[in-house]
């Protein structure tokens, strides 16, 4: 029902024929929330309402999440468009990619629930880009990505994430070949107005390269909810005619990413309205790979949803996102795999190896601090290294991760 209804949101169109008798509206609520499009259905929600009752409380809850979301996300772009005129008194070079871009493309901006606003400024520029956001009351949170310089505002209940580069702190082979695209390459910027603020952002085939990029990082690390693939699908249906379809391939293919878009596609042209052009005459994946992937979406990676998905699966995954792994690694290298300093906390102990021990004391002290004390929602050590397991063999399915990794490797080089 929640696809249906994400169906009719995104083609523009109300259909009666959706089975809406009987339905446990306070599940349906739930999975929308999970999602992360609650506010998006909406109206798709009143409608129903007008000719089969929703659940009053239902219907309370989902109003006010909905007016919350669309001022929250007003008083972010009010902050926004005050930080750009600021960078642009400035001659400052402030690139913002993904989320105003996204959300300009929502029947309104506002029902777009955003984490934060993603800006990629130049090295060289950015003390003076901090100077600026700081005296707008924004302050530096001290746990940030390599690369990438995160602040809050308190008064508009923004997180900003100053990008030096779009990867932040991750390397490897495909990193390296995305780096040769060269996505933001001066030439290829457009001037756009998105969410009522004029911006520079990345070209048009360059952004959906790099949301494909963003995508399926998340999709490997921890799973994606459908948030994040609406946002595709609405920047496709706006701008395929302004993508060029045999360079986006291209890039694609070269990343390895062919047969994994091509079961996203098909499953967004199947059940959520993407244009069918986007594929250039590609054959429509199996239904059951579909069908495999949209439950994992549905569930934002996860059936478990007590659990915390933040980033558990980092170490682990991390390899086959960027390409550096050379063979599927067993449960065993899995489980070596949570031995090992990955963590920038552990930091000593990559630059001195005979701290290790006191690494994984370390490690141990953090894992029953936040399980049995704070109480988080996170994996023991079996669950993630099955988890892990499980997470793989999706990969492998969606086309993600080829089950002959030597054939993969004689293909696209990484």
């Amino acid at each position: 029902v929640v696809v249906e209804m994400a169906c009719n949101s995104l083609m523009g169109v109300h259909v009666n024929e959706i089975k809406t008798q009987n339905l446990d509206w306070s599940k349906i609520y739930s999975i929308a929330s999970r999602n992360n499009i609650a506010p998006f259905l909406f109206d798709e929600v009143i409608k129903i309402n007008e000719t089969v009752g929703v659940n009053n409380s239902i219907l309370a809850d989902w109003k006010q999440q909905t007016m919350y979301v669309s001022l929250a996300e007003y008083k972010k772009c009010y902050a926004l468009r005050k930080i750009l005129k600021q960078a642009k008194d400035s001659n400052i070079t402030a690139i913002v990619f993904k989320g105003p871009v996204l959300a300009n493309l929502y029947p309104n901006y506002a029902l777009r629930s955003s984490c934060d606003t993603d800006i990629l400024i130049k090295e060289g520029e950015k003390e003076k880009v901090f100077e600026i956001v700081q005296s707008l009351g924004y302050q530096p949170v001290l746990e940030s990505e390599d690369n990438v310089y995160t602040f809050k505002s308190e008064q508009y209940s923004h997180y900003l994430e100053l990008h030096t580069t779009l990867y932040g702190q991750h390397t490897g082979p495909r990193i390296d070949l995305l780096n040769a695209m060269d996505l933001t390459n001066k030439d290829t910027l457009i001037q756009v107005e998105a969410c009522g603020i004029p911006i520079t952002t990345l070209g048009y085939e360059q952004q959906l390269i790099y949301l494909m990029f963003h995508m399926l990082k998340h999709f490997t690390l921890e799973g994606i909810c459908l948030r994040h693939f609406i946002d595709v699908i609405l920047y496709i249906n706006h701008y395929i005619d302004k993508v060029s379809l045999a360079r986006f391939w291209s890039a694609m293919d070269q990343l390895g990413y062919t047969s994994c878009c091509r079961s996203f596609f098909s499953l967004g042209i199947r059940y959520l309205g993407l244009d069918s052009r986007i594929l250039e005459g590609r054959a429509l994946e199996d239904e059951k790979v579909c069908d495999d992937l949209l439950v994992d979406i549905m569930g934002a990676g996860s059936n478990q949803e007590e659990k915390m998905q933040s980033f558990q699966l980092w170490g682990m995954m991390e390899p086959y996102m960027v390409g550096e792994t050379k063979k599927r690694r067993a449960a065993r290298s899995n489980y070596l795999t949570l031995l090992k300093p990955i963590d920038k906390k552990y930091e000593y102990a990559k630059k001195y190896k005979i701290l290790l021990p006191v690494c994984w004391i370390h490690k141990g002290i953090r894992y029953l601090n936040s399980k049995y004390i704070l109480n988080k929602g996170i994996y023991t050590p079996l669950e993630k290294v099955k988890v892990a397991e499980s997470r793989i063999e999706l990969l492998q399915e969606v086309g993600l991760i080829e089950k002959n990794e030597n054939q993969r490797r004689n293909r696209y080089g990484i």
